[in-house]
């Protein structure tokens, strides 16, 4: 991963703060960050729920954190995910 780029992880929420949650696909928690001078804020969430989150990967206090860009890359992740590398 880099710092810059836009990245899609899909997992289950572990914490909830006011402007913030974690996310963990199976490889760790990552933290997810809504700026708070956003045009908008992060839809209801609770523990244990499964979402998408798509946004762009900064480092803060040696943390890698997830900038959503807007409220619609949280989301329930997709139905079904596309086979790569295999036979159709």
């Amino acid at each position: 991963v880099q710092l810059g780029e836009l990245l899609q992880v899909a997992g289950r929420v572990t914490q909830i703060h006011p402007d913030s949650f974690r996310v963990d696909d199976g490889s760790g928690a990552l933290f997810v960050k809504v700026h708070p001078r956003a045009l908008w804020r992060a839809p209801s969430l609770r523990p244990g729920m499964i979402v998408a989150v798509t946004g762009v990967v900064v480092s803060y206090d040696g943390q890698l954190q997830l900038l959503p860009r807007r409220q619609k890359d949280i989301s329930p992740p997709p139905g079904v995910l596309p086979t790569t590398g295999g036979k159709t």
